[in-house]
């Protein structure tokens, strides 16, 4: 389970209630032969189901549709979590490209040649480590060139290039270069402090912040998958590839959703737990991953404002509008009276007093991103 403010799990429940009325007044048979039967004929399915995200009850259909095989009234979590992925690999495909500072040429392929010149500009401290991060680049290259011609072209751009790699021979690579530094008495395993341990500037290692450190604890509990309080070299792929965050999210949408237990959630447990879940901020890391199948199986939406049209003044009011409503006096001073710092300050604070439950929440069950060593270089 995850932990929640108190005022938060009250308001979130508070919101449940509607649909969970709406729910148990279902009657079973029309929610077995149509997970979509909402009771109500003509009910409205394109409202948002929290002020947190714009999630419809259709959209969310929609994703269920998607994510459940052999049009099954439930979901498991091993079919929503191979959902998430190849939904990821897709994207990761159609994203990849060459790097305009790598591909020096412009033609769409990145040459070993091309890798080489790159690297040699690179300046990193210590020595040790700009050596270390040189020679992966060069393993990644190789493996990534799946047919040998010391050229990355088409899919081989997405194995190098993907943020979260996907691909056998590039993901091994990459693991077994990481996990190499981590592995400080190199016994072959990881501990907690092992896998977050800052080896270019051990100075500033500190495992015990505060909720960092919770959110640290809760990852590594998700990489550790044979429970036995250390991280293998197979266990810490699923960090590398990112499918840990994946799987955390998956998780915990599974404990504010399944009211009965049976480790499966139906298109209703899930509709009636969304305000939860927002709320909470559990499926952040995979809202890119819904916005994708969602624009592609409903085509662009107008929900946007096109706004290449204006300029300046114009295109500031319109987007207030846009984001705010009609009413904007209180949002912005006058002409007589432009906005400062001061000002700026002052809406901030009054923005985060009005969402401090929502926004901490959010902060501590959402999780982050993996830190693969090299790319903030």
């Amino acid at each position: 389970g995850i932990e929640i403010p108190a005022v938060t799990t009250i308001m979130a429940i508070l919101q449940w209630l509607p649909n969970l009325l709406l729910v148990l007044a279902m009657s079973s048979e029309d929610a077995a032969v149509n997970p979509m039967a909402t009771g109500a004929e003509g009910e409205d399915l394109d409202y948002p189901m929290s002020e947190i995200s714009d999630m419809t009850p259709r959209d969310l259909q929609i994703l269920f549709d998607e994510a459940s095989t052999n049009n099954r009234t439930e979901l498991t979590k091993a079919e929503f979590l191979a959902f998430l992925l190849k939904t990821e690999i897709d994207m990761n495909k159609e994203e990849s490209g060459a790097p305009p500072f790598t591909d020096l040429d412009s033609d769409g392929v990145i040459t070993e040649d091309e890798i080489l010149k790159e690297l040699k500009t690179w300046t990193v401290e210590p020595k040790e480590e700009l050596k270390r991060i040189r020679k992966l680049e060069q393993d990644k290259f190789r493996a990534a060139d799946e047919n040998g011609d010391k050229k990355l072209s088409g899919d081989e751009l997405a194995f190098m290039y993907s943020p979260h790699p996907f691909h056998e021979g590039v993901l091994n690579v990459l693991t077994k270069s990481e996990f190499s530094i981590r592995d400080l008495n190199k016994d072959g395993k990881l501990t907690e402090e092992e896998l977050w341990y800052d080896h270019i500037r051990p100075e500033d290692h500190d495992p015990h912040d505060g909720e960092e450190a919770a959110e640290r604890s809760s990852v590594f509990k998700g990489l550790d998958d044979d429970g036995d309080s250390f991280i293998s070299f197979t266990e810490m792929k699923d960090w590398e590839s990112g499918e840990v965050y994946l799987k955390i999210a998956v998780d915990k949408i599974f404990d504010l959703c399944d009211a009965d237990g049976n480790q499966k959630a139906s298109y209703q447990e899930l509709r009636v737990a969304w305000p939860m879940i927002d709320e909470t901020g559990v499926a952040l890391n995979i809202a890119g991953i819904f916005e994708s199948v969602l624009l592609k199986v409903k085509g662009p939406q107008d929900k946007g404002l096109d706004l290449s049209h204006m300029e300046g003044d114009q295109l500031e009011d319109e987007y207030a509008v846009g984001v705010h409503g009609d009413n904007q006096d209180d949002l912005y001073p006058s002409e007589d009276e432009p906005i400062d710092d001061e000002d700026a300050e002052v809406l901030q604070d009054e923005y985060m007093d009005e969402h401090e439950d929502a926004v901490m929440a959010a902060e501590v069950n959402a999780g982050g991103e993996s830190d693969h060593g090299f790319e903030d270089l």
